[in-house]
């Protein structure tokens, strides 16, 4: 925290716009909370942060596919959460007007990430969105299984069975 406050600009600005929104019963929600996944998911309920947005010329197609590449490396080394910064880093630089496809993939790189470090609800996210976005019908069946899978683990299992009969007929789909 330190860091932060001896900091300047945008970051020192929000950091104490939202330090001064906050309550102390917040502060001990907020230091409760185990998981990185978790403490997004406490900021983006409470809206406080307002980000600036990025202007088209700060995305960067190249940037993306190299962090996307980093982002396989280390989920290949089994170094998960490594893997999910990269990923997530590759999702903010893809351009808006970039390829669907592509951009889905690297949401259904993430979400295997997230299922190896056990955010499942966070994986089913990414999933969908894969899924909605356009991932190649060839690979439906990875992204179904892992859906099952994480809904098992969610101890969702009549939605599980259900996402485990998609994943046989997007095996006879290929």
């Amino acid at each position: 925290m330190k860091d932060v406050i001896n900091q300047t600009g945008f970051f020192k600005e929000q950091y104490q716009k939202f330090r001064k929104s906050v309550t102390d019963k917040d502060l001990k929600c907020f230091a409760g909370l185990k998981t990185d996944v978790e403490r997004l998911k406490f900021v983006e309920e409470r809206n406080r942060l307002e980000f600036p947005s990025r202007s088209k010329d700060s995305k960067n197609l190249e940037q993306a596919l190299n962090l996307k590449e980093k982002g396989n490396k280390c989920f290949q080394k089994e170094q998960n959460a490594d893997a999910l910064s990269f990923y997530s880093q590759s999702l903010v630089m893809y351009p808006q007007d970039g390829d669907l496809t592509e951009f889905s993939i690297i949401r259904a790189n993430r979400s295997a990430t997230l299922y190896h470090l056990q955010e499942y609800r966070a994986a089913l996210s990414d999933i969908e969105i894969a899924l909605a976005q356009g991932y190649p019908k060839h690979l439906h069946y990875k992204v179904l299984d892992r859906k099952a899978k994480c809904l098992m683990a969610l101890k969702q299992n009549y939605t599980a069975i259900h996402s485990l009969r998609e994943t046989i007929s997007a095996l006879d789909d290929r």
